[in-house]
């Protein structure tokens, strides 16, 4: 294992528990596993750098300069590279929200979001991922898009969208809208039924 995470308590400035973030069930799992996970999820599972242990020698370049907002998960993507990971599903840290954190500012300013989409567009590229996960990366950057008009992923978007043949990103796309109908189907059922 290259990796080891747990589930983490917040906690606001006051130190009172907001909640517990509980992203993945005890276990282990393989770069395989892990990855396609953290791409389809669109989110950092494994959490803050106070939530992760890892080896020095595997963290060989330290947190890339490039990123502002999303260094750690740009981390856990790097370090995977070396093995998998071990989550432990007990809350064993807590991490504090306050307002005046930097993930505030950077989510206001947009840049929180581009960065993280570009991030999971590059990570999702030039892997062995497959076509569904790479379709629900690639719907993530459209609705991103829709936020934000970034020709920075445009261009990461196409060239993940280039690396599918025709006939899978067609597949996917169909496969993933069926998924998102079914849901709601089954939402909108529930919402009846428990009226």
């Amino acid at each position: 294992m290259a990796l080891a995470a747990s589930a983490r308590t917040i906690i606001n400035e006051s130190s009172m528990k907001i909640k517990t973030l509980v992203n993945l069930p005890f276990g282990v799992f393989s770069q395989n596993e892990i990855i396609p996970k953290i791409l389809e999820h669109q989110d950092n599972l494994l959490g803050e750098p106070v939530c992760c242990l890892f080896r020095r020698k595997d963290a060989t370049r330290g947190f890339h300069p490039e990123y502002l907002q999303n260094t750690d998960i740009e981390m856990w993507f790097h370090i995977l590279r070396f093995g998998g990971l071990a989550y432990d599903a007990e809350p064993l840290v807590a991490f504090r929200r306050h307002p005046d954190q930097n993930t505030n500012i950077h989510n206001k300013s947009g840049l929180s979001l581009e960065e993280h989409c570009l991030l999971i567009l590059k990570q999702a590229s030039g892997r062995h991922i497959s076509s569904a996960c790479k379709a629900r990366v690639l719907h993530y950057a459209d609705n991103a898009l829709r936020i934000t008009d970034s020709m920075e992923i445009r261009r990461a978007a196409q060239q993940l969208n280039l690396e599918m043949s025709w006939a899978d990103a067609l597949r996917a796309k169909i496969l993933f809208r069926f998924r998102r109908t079914i849901r709601r189907w089954m939402k909108s059922i529930s919402k009846r039924i428990f009226k």
